[in-house]
């Protein structure tokens, strides 16, 4: 059965589990790289206007292992950390307390098997769930 609207084929620059796990969570017919072959970027549309979907067997495994993304919140707290903030400086900016700053991250933590604040950030990096800045 044909899906209501159109079919996306996602091209992205990015190769992160996560970004693999969202195109099949929101329903794609496919993600490719952008360094893709033109070839193999028609097919995918091609099987996409046809109902099907496209994803290589890499991305869907991928997918399938690709940890849970923080929300919109936890990712604040992860970029005010990258940027050296304190608990209370985290606070401050969010408007909220220091100890829900220490829930947040006690729950990153636990969540992602981390056991600091450097290897929280370097994992948030490693997913692309955030980007370094250019400064």
């Amino acid at each position: 059965m044909k899906k209501a609207g159109p079919a996306i084929v996602f091209l992205s620059s990015y190769d992160y589990p996560a970004f693999h796990a969202l195109a099949v969570e929101r329903g794609a017919a496919g993600y490719l790289l952008k360094t893709a072959p033109v070839t193999e970027i028609l097919d995918a549309i091609r099987i996409a206007a046809s109902g099907r979907t496209s994803f290589p067997l890499h991305d869907l495994r991928s997918a399938r292992s690709a940890l849970r993304s923080p929300s919109d919140r936890e990712l604040e707290v992860i970029r005010l950390l990258m940027a050296g903030r304190s608990n209370e400086q985290i606070g401050t900016e969010l408007a909220i307390g220091p100890r829900t700053v220490e829930s947040h991250l006690r729950r990153l933590f636990a969540r992602y098997s981390v056991y600091n604040r450097t290897a929280l950030v370097m994992l948030a990096l490693h997913e692309g769930w955030i980007e370094q800045s250019s400064r």
